[in-house]
């Protein structure tokens, strides 16, 4: 029976299922052409449409990572705060495929893109990490400063970010919280999340004194680590130093200490590394005692011998103390950079993440991800991209000829 009330079209079921079906069908060519044109510099732009389609098919849970996936909260689209669920899924096949893709040749990109088997692998890649965008992408700015490559979009980027902010809120377990480093451990965590800001928003160059400082902390956890009876010495100069940087003048205390040393040495070093007089063996196995970073890094390696990833941080310190304090303000390629802060992350939220696992003596799974196996397989295949970057082909990465 027609109802005269409504529009002719609903009075006919099957022509209004087929205005739906064409509607639903212009909606998705717009939106793919939309990210076709999003991403059009990054990735070929039928392989990241197809991919999209096939993460969801693969794994029809993924909306369930996404609290507002549809988008139907007022507050939030009043405050611009909305999930876009397409577009993250696309940062992620175009950041995890660029990792795999780094440096290899042309024919080898394209074999990759007609393989089967890696299509598969990368949906895979891109569910996992949408399995821990509470950690990750949930954070990332949509628009960042500076325009540039998606870094923590990348594994290993992504790891990075995830297991810091992962840890920021483990370190607030009782067990944590009871530990005598537990000030190291939110310090280390506060420069990691510093650093991996700052890259999120393509200002790599400006990392570099962040990771001075972190790689500097890393080296007195370590030593302290080994000789926890130091920590309140240290802990005793650390007010000294945050009293001089209020006051401006050195507390008598620190000042008869520094008195008594009767060592040449000057009293800002002393300031900053004069807790290791509490160290007995420092003295002992280092016949020059030096007040300094090489001083506790000669330290780590008498200890630790032999141990590459001191010989790395060591070698990596001096870089960024070069770009921290030298007449280079920038570099020609990003990605070059990217390369050698990706190691000083990892060395030391790894560190950390294995001692504060020990604690809790929990293998730190989230989502039935086994995040410190992820962090350390990415990392090996970074490692091996690492070991054959070269001046042609970080500009083939950019396209110069």
């Amino acid at each position: 029976m027609i109802n005269p009330l409504l529009p002719p079209q609903m009075n006919n079921p099957k022509e209004m299922m087929d205005n739906i079906k064409k509607m639903n069908e212009q909606i998705i060519q717009q939106n793919h052409k939309a990210l076709r044109n999003l991403f059009k510099k990054e990735i070929k732009e039928s392989f990241l449409i197809q991919m999209s389609e096939k993460v969801k098919v693969d794994h029809p849970d993924i909306f369930k990572y996404y609290k507002n996936a549809f988008n139907m909260s007022l507050e939030s689209i009043l405050q611009g705060i909305d999930d876009r669920i397409d577009y993250d899924i696309c940062c992620h096949i175009v950041g995890i495929h660029k990792s795999n893709i780094l440096f290899l040749r042309d024919d080898e990109k394209g074999n990759l893109q007609n393989d089967s088997k890696y299509k598969q692998q990368l949906s895979n890649k891109v569910y996992e990490h949408i399995k821990l965008r509470q950690f990750g992408s949930l954070f990332f700015r949509n628009q960042p400063f500076m325009s540039g490559d998606r870094f923590l979009y990348f594994k290993l980027g992504y790891d990075l970010f995830v297991m810091t902010t992962y840890m920021l809120n483990i370190v607030d377990k009782t067990e944590v919280k009871a530990s005598p480093f537990h000030r190291f451990y939110t310090s280390i965590l506060s420069e990691l999340i510093s650093v991996l800001t700052l890259i999120e928003n393509g200002l790599l160059m400006q990392t570099f004194p962040q990771c001075r400082n972190l790689i500097e902390l890393y080296f007195k956890y370590e030593v302290l680590f080994k000789n926890p009876q130091a920590i309140d010495e240290y802990m005793k100069f650390t007010d000294y130093e945050i009293h001089y940087t209020c006051y401006y003048e050195y507390p008598k205390e620190f000042l008869d200490k520094y008195n008594k040393c009767g060592k040449n040495i000057s009293i800002i070093d002393y300031l900053h590394y004069g807790w290791i007089d509490a160290i007995f063996d420092f003295g002992y196995l280092e016949k020059d005692k030096k007040y300094s970073i090489p001083g506790l890094y000669n330290y780590l390696k008498m200890l630790k011998k032999p141990n590459r990833i001191f010989d790395e941080l060591k070698d990596l310190h001096n870089r960024c103390h070069m770009f921290s304090h030298g007449t280079t303000i920038t570099k020609t390629y990003p990605i070059q950079t990217y390369f050698e802060i990706m190691p000083i992350l990892f060395y030391t939220v790894r560190g950390i993440v294995i001692d504060i696992a020990n604690i809790l003596q929990d293998h730190l799974i989230f989502n039935d991800v086994e995040m410190l196996d992820m962090l350390n397989s990415d990392w090996n295949e970074f490692s091996k991209k690492s070991k054959i970057m070269n001046i042609d082909n970080v500009k083939q990465y950019y396209g110069i000829k």
